[in-house]
């Protein structure tokens, strides 16, 4: 019978503990101790750590003679500053030696206690995660190789395992920090505004004017009253387009031009004042000089002689869509959703946006999506309506008619950063 040989000793193995040194090897060190008191009594062991990526090694002193705190010194790497210590004689006032201090070291203190609970805990947590880890590699060998009887048993057994979150229908009681933390949470959120309150807040910092939402009549969803400025009412001049409706000069819009005589002779007062807004609104609007935005508004005696209105009129406009001198993205935006609006009391709710878009100088998509932000929804003139415009069917290819109907559908805000689907 053969005897194993034991390995013979190289004298090069790795010793179990770390190694200890003595301090006279190491000469004078000079230790800071902040916010702590070091007892005289602390004697410290010397230790060499190992660093885990270099062969660097790292002296540590340690002192575990108190009855409740671990004292550790760490070696400090200061290269810019030297200490050194002075051997000093006062009976002959002279210095007898200067040693150089090669390590510097600060002294931190820990409560034994805790130390201890960590590393147990520590290891607890890791001979839990190791068992696990092992269970999951048995089932899932077992899943893939084992046979029906014990694939069936470790489903059951995973179908069945108890989860720490509810054991027997109750759940476990929150421990006071968990407590305390909910608690925080809900008193931080008390405060914040409802998802109703945030979608509100954005729907009314949109380019749009404000719709009544609440009502079931079409003709209370935009009234002129809240489309045009109590001031501009009054000053708005419509006694020339209704007493001579033959002599209207409206060529410079199509869309007003198509309208004005109808309309004027009707005696219509709301839509006349509207239509006749309109008209302004569109002068002012083809005034801009369309560079780049944010477009700077003309002088005032340009604006005056380009639109023909009165000064509280054109005061109003410059007030109510303008910031400053100057018309950014926003501030056009809302002036055309403006626009829309008001075509939408003079055409009963129904318009063709083939004149808006020849007016504005924008695409038909453009026109449509303004009519889209205040709630209409768009699409192909009918048959009827086609023979109504008096068009081809080749014309109606290009034109489209914007609806109001309760309820409104605005388009749909995204958030964000939102990515665009495919």
């Amino acid at each position: 019978m053969t005897e194993k040989r034991k390995r013979q000793s190289t004298g090069l193995e790795r010793p179990a503990k770390k190694s200890a040194i003595e301090l006279q090897e190491l000469g004078p060190i000079l230790a800071s101790t902040p916010c702590i008191s070091l007892p005289r009594e602390a004697q410290f062991q010397t230790y060499l750590k190992e660093g885990k990526l270099s062969r660097s090694k790292e002296l540590l002193l340690y002192s575990s003679n108190h009855d409740e705190l671990d004292y550790i010194m760490r070696e400090e790497e200061d290269g810019h500053t030297k200490h050194y210590i002075g051997v000093y004689d006062p009976t002959t006032d002279k210095l007898l030696r200067v040693i150089e201090v090669p390590r510097r070291f600060s002294v931190r203190c820990s409560l034994r206690r805790e130390t201890q609970e960590s590393q147990r805990e520590g290891d607890l947590q890791r001979q839990r995660a190791a068992q696990a880890s092992n269970m999951n590699a048995r089932n899932a060998l077992g899943l893939e190789f084992g046979g029906a009887k014990a694939k069936k048993q470790i489903k059951s057994l995973t179908e069945n395992a108890i989860t720490s979150t509810e054991i027997d229908g109750v759940a476990p009681t929150a421990d006071a920090a968990t407590a305390a933390l909910i608690s925080s949470i809900v008193h931080s959120t008390a405060d914040m505004p409802s998802q109703e309150t945030v979608q509100a807040e954005i729907a009314a910092s949109r380019p749009r004017p404000i719709a009544n939402l609440a009502t079931k009549n079409l003709q209370e969803v935009y009234t002129i009253e809240s489309l045009i400025p109590a001031s501009s009412l009054i000053s708005l001049e419509i006694n020339d387009w209704i007493e001579d409706p033959d002599n209207i000069e409206g060529s410079a819009s199509r869309f007003v031009a198509n309208r004005v005589m109808k309309i004027a002779r009707s005696g219509d007062t709301t839509k006349v004042k509207a239509l006749r807004y309109i008209l302004h609104l569109l002068q002012f609007h083809n005034s801009l000089p369309r560079k780049r935005l944010p477009y700077k508004l003309p002088k005032r005696e340009e604006l005056k002689k380009l639109m023909k209105a009165p000064d509280s009129i054109i005061s109003d406009i410059v007030r109510k869509f303008s910031t400053g001198n100057q018309m950014p993205r926003w501030n056009v935006d809302y002036l055309i959703t403006h626009i829309c609006a008001l075509a939408l009391i003079v055409d009963q709710f129904d318009v063709d946006i083939f004149a808006l878009h020849k007016d504005l100088s924008r695409e038909p998509k453009e026109i449509c999506d303004y009519f889209r932000e205040i709630g209409c929804k768009i699409a192909n003139p009918t048959e009827t309506e086609r023979q109504q415009m008096r068009i081809t069917k080749a014309e109606a290819s290009d034109h489209r008619i914007a609806k109001l109907r309760i309820p409104l559908e605005f388009p749909t805000i995204k958030a964000r950063g939102q990515a665009k689907k495919r």
